[in-house]
């Protein structure tokens, strides 16, 4: 290949090296984007959904009940009932010092009898004091928040009979506490269910690591968790990884099946913490 034309191929992969460079930054900013819209969003569901759990539940958790989560519920309850023109939601704001004081006082005895109980829990649903074999996954994702959101479309079918129109903001503003209320356990669900599965990852990690490193396992028999393309690997290599694994705390081993590949070029080890 002549000077100029391995300049041309060097300018020409300079080109695409930086324009899949600059795609994969402006990606990576739109997911951050996306990430942060979402969030917002689920934050605005769980501080609509706070003030509902704390009139609905009994028995909440010390730092789940703070100050700042009052404030900013009746700030969001204050700013849908503008919007929506309810007196109702109003009248739900002013009343959440009230009950936010009565969980207070009970969370100050429990705390001056030495009773154990989580600091974030998110209170125990009233239904299960009526109900107590009921579940807490079917109370929390299903029936309280039905419960809520089915009164409030009772209230809206009345307002139609009566007056003649379905804007009924008192029954509107707990329809969207019964969806949120829903959406608020969902997203409580989805989180212990990471953790759990963290958990279980890591046991899986433990006990198969070694196995899956010799490359010529399959994944049934390592309960799913393969190490991508060891089987490429020397055995020197193999031995310097499963030191640098194996060989230091536990908090060194990978949750992740996929986080070791050496490329065509080079092999690189690669130790992804959890």
């Amino acid at each position: 290949m002549s000077a100029n034309n391995n300049d041309k191929f060097e300018s020409g992969y300079g080109v695409m090296y930086q324009g899949a460079k600059e795609g994969h930054q402006y990606g990576t900013e739109a997911i951050a984007v996306l990430v942060f819209v979402y969030r917002t969003l689920q934050g605005l569901v769980n501080l609509y959904a706070y003030p509902w759990l704390i009139i609905l539940r009994h028995d909440f958790g010390e730092r789940f009940l703070s100050g700042w989560v009052l404030f900013f519920c009746s700030m969001v309850m204050a700013v849908v009932s503008t919007f929506m023109g309810s007196g109702f939601g109003y009248l739900v704001a002013a009343s959440l010092p009230f009950f936010w004081a009565v969980h207070k006082k009970q969370i100050k005895k429990r705390n001056k009898q030495g009773i154990a109980w989580h600091s974030k829990n998110n209170g125990v649903s009233r239904i299960n004091q009526v109900f107590p074999n009921l579940s807490y996954s079917r109370v929390d994702q299903v029936l309280e928040p039905l419960l809520l959101a089915g009164s409030g479309f009772v209230l809206v079918a009345l307002g139609y009979l009566i007056q003649g129109t379905v804007h009924n903001s008192f029954g509107l503003v707990m329809v969207l506490g019964g969806i949120c209320l829903h959406l608020h356990h969902g997203d409580n669900y989805r989180k212990h269910r990471d953790l759990l599965l963290d958990q279980i990852d890591s046991q899986i990690v433990s006990e198969n690591f070694a196995e899956a490193l010799k490359g010529d396992s399959t994944a049934y028999q390592t309960d799913g968790f393969v190490v991508q393309g060891a089987d490429q690997w020397t055995d020197k290599e193999r031995q310097l990884i499963t030191e640098a694994v194996l060989g230091e705390s536990a908090e060194h081993v990978p949750n992740d099946s996929n986080v070791l590949s050496p490329s065509n070029h080079e092999r690189s080890i690669v130790i992804v913490t959890p």
